[in-house]
């Protein structure tokens, strides 16, 4: 397989197959959890495999189980972007079972930043969400629907930020 450099350094192959855990492809509900970089494939026509994304694994042990799976194919991704911090345990967890490294044998990417997210080996890159951003619009919003019954609901998107650590196969 012809092998090319990243943008972040991680050796990539040319037929690259990404796999997400604890997501949710729709984008149903105001809490869902977006599949990390399906946005991105979508907007630059890279094709999305169904077959390597899990939905939903709310909690380690589904996520695990899931990653199980995915890791176990023949045809194994060469990253996994987790949808939660649960999710990112199972996969983590699951890599464990198989005997696989993080960085070396599969990327890692996680979805929402937490001060522990450094305390890995390797250090996890993950998705940074805007948590107090998110805090202060949420309130401010709540406030506007209290004072004015008519006030329409309205949905926000705020930026997420790439923090680069080790798990993405760079460093």
């Amino acid at each position: 397989a012809h092998r090319e450099r990243g943008a972040v350094g991680h050796e990539q192959f040319s037929h690259l197959q990404v796999a997400a855990v604890g997501c949710d492809m729709q984008r149903r509900g105001a809490g869902a959890i977006p599949c990390v970089g399906v946005g991105s494939m979508r907007k630059h026509g890279l094709e999305i495999d169904r077959s390597v994304m899990s939905e939903g694994n709310a909690n380690s042990a589904d996520a695990r189980q899931s990653a199980l799976a995915i890791l176990s194919r023949a045809d194994r991704p060469t990253a996994i972007a987790s949808g939660n911090n649960l999710a990112t345990i199972g996969v983590m967890r699951a890599v464990r079972d198989l005997g696989l490294r993080i960085s070396e044998d599969l990327a890692l990417i996680g979805f929402d930043d937490f001060d522990w997210a450094d305390c890995f080996e390797p250090r996890l890159t993950v998705m940074a969400q805007p948590s107090e951003m998110i805090g202060m619009q949420a309130a401010e919003m709540l406030a506007r629907r209290i004072k004015s019954s008519t006030e329409n609901a309205r949905q926000v998107r705020l930026p997420a930020k790439l923090v680069i650590r080790r798990s993405c196969g760079c460093g």
